[in-house]
């Protein structure tokens, strides 16, 4: 694609081709369309939306004010996700502790 390298990440494009089989010998059974091949390829930029305000999850440094403000979108990050079940797993293990001592208490009282 001539100009490919021109495209950034906020970039909506409209790619069009012609779908073919693929030659005798030149197929990949390991893939789903590994039997097609896209040919005669043409795109367009269609538009430029807005640039994302946090870098994709791959990116390990953002700026920490857009780390504030769009802090939903850390939870896409494995780190944050794993974060999260540590402290759900912390907590119900706590629940139950508290539960079985205030159970065993209002027992001794009676």
């Amino acid at each position: 694609m001539d100009g490919a390298s021109d495209l950034r990440n906020e970039y909506v494009v409209a790619v069009t081709g012609t779908v073919r089989a693929r030659l005798e010998g030149t197929t990949n059974t390991s893939l789903p369309t590994g039997d097609i091949e896209i040919g005669r390829l043409h795109r367009r930029r269609a538009e430029r939306g807005r640039a994302a305000a946090v870098p994709d999850r791959r990116s390990r440094r953002v700026r920490r004010v857009h780390s504030v403000r769009y802090r939903y979108l850390d939870l896409r990050r494995d780190r944050m996700q794993k974060n999260l079940r540590v402290r759900a797993t912390i907590n119900s293990a706590v629940r139950r502790a508290m539960k079985t001592r205030t159970s065993s208490k209002s027992k001794r009282r009676c």
